[in-house]
Formats: C-alpha cells, sequence, structure tokens
C-alpha cells in the first residue's frame, strides 16, 4: 500500500505500486485546500495523463484567487462544470454557425433523405423526393433561415411541374 506524500502546500500523491510512467512509478495528484471552514480533498489526476506539481500549483493558485475574490469556480469539481458548460455552448455556437447557410435541398439529400431511408419505405422515400422536386424546387437554394411561411405557401399553391 503506498502512502500520500506532500509535495507543496496543499499538494500531494500517491505513487503507484506497479505502473510507471517512464523509469519512475506514475503518480496519482491530489489538492487539498480549506472552503467555508471544512477540508476539501480533490483527485487532480495521474501523472502520465499530463498532470503535474506544477498544473497542481497552478489549479490550486488559481482556486484560492477565485475564494478570496468570490468570484468564479472555488472548486475543482465546480470548475469542471464551468467548463464543461462552456465546451456545450461553444458547440451549439458552432453547429448554429454551420447550419446558418445551410439550404432546405442540402438540409434534404445531408440529413433528413439519410434518416428516412433507415425507418421508410422506398416507395415512401420515392414520394418525398417528388414532393421536393414538384413543391418546393425554387426553394431548395434558398438558406432555411431565410424561409418564411409566406414562400411556403406560395410553392403550394404554385407547384412547378
Amino acid at each position: 500500500m503506498s502512502v500520500w506524500t506532500a509535495a507543496g502546500k496543499g499538494i500531494r500523491y500517491k505513487e503507484h505500486p506497479t505502473r510507471k510512467h517512464g523509469k519512475r512509478p506514475d503518480r496519482y495528484w491530489c489538492i487539498q485546500y480549506e472552503l467555508h471552514g471544512r477540508n476539501i480533498n480533490e483527485a487532480v489526476g495521474w501523472w502520465s495523463d499530463g498532470i503535474t506539481q506544477s498544473h497542481c500549483e497552478e489549479l490550486i493558485s488559481t482556486l484560492r484567487i477565485n475564494q478570496k475574490g468570490g468570484q468564479g469556480p472555488q472548486t475543482l469539481k465546480e470548475m469542471r462544470e464551468f467548463n464543461k458548460d462552456r465546451r456545450e455552448k461553444e458547440a451549439a455556437a458552432n453547429a448554429m454557425a454551420r447550419n446558418r447557410n445551410r439550404t432546405l435541398g442540402g438540409f434534404f439529400e445531408i440529413e433528413y433523405l439519410p434518416r428516412i431511408e433507415l425507418n421508410q419505405s422506398p416507395i415512401t422515400i420515392g414520394q418525398k423526393k417528388r414532393f421536393i422536386k414538384t413543391w418546393l424546387a425554387p426553394l431548395t437554394d434558398k438558406p432555411l433561415h431565410d424561409i418564411t411561411t409566406t414562400d411556403l405557401e406560395n410553392n403550394v399553391l404554385r407547384p412547378t411541374l
């Protein structure tokens, strides 16, 4: 059983008995700090995953600054959740930017058609292709966000044959 070794103020590690990182035993890093009168111990990760003592020092320094200022994430768990939320928001914004200029025809070919081919019969797929070709042909080159109900009403009432 390996023991915890202090590496600095609020930083400690435990060496794995068999796993190596290079020639030395792999280290599992943890940070310890006080928040609202409670001691908090949080795992940071393995040395082989890129976690170093300097990384732990930066983390604990950032957390202490946030705790003193009362702003931002004050625990490692909150920091991870904050970063996860930020990544999800960025991914959603990127998806919206990609889809901003998607046309009706592009959407039909790239997204809609592959989905219906999985679940619907060839006859139904043919009907939907003919519907797009007959009723919505003038709108296939128009971006989805620019299509209005007026456009749809005009094309449904006056199909292209």
